[in-house]
């Protein structure tokens, strides 16, 4: 048996197990290869901070 790349390995966790294809894909987005400039950078970083917030918010509320 071959090992599992690392990005089907997040496909079947986040879209199969965890029901939360979204995340996947929001995530395949964020870290896609592409020439990093500074807004860019920074741009990502949000996106990445309002993806956490949503599905792993600092504060969980009753």
């Amino acid at each position: 048996m071959y090992p599992i790349s690392y990005e089907k390995w997040l496909q079947e966790q986040l879209g199969e197990m965890l029901e939360l294809p979204e995340v996947y894909e929001a995530l395949k987005q964020i870290f896609s290869i592409h020439p990093f400039t500074g807004s860019t950078f920074v741009e990502k970083a949000k996106q990445l901070e309002d993806l956490l917030e949503r599905y792993a918010p600092a504060e969980l509320t009753p």
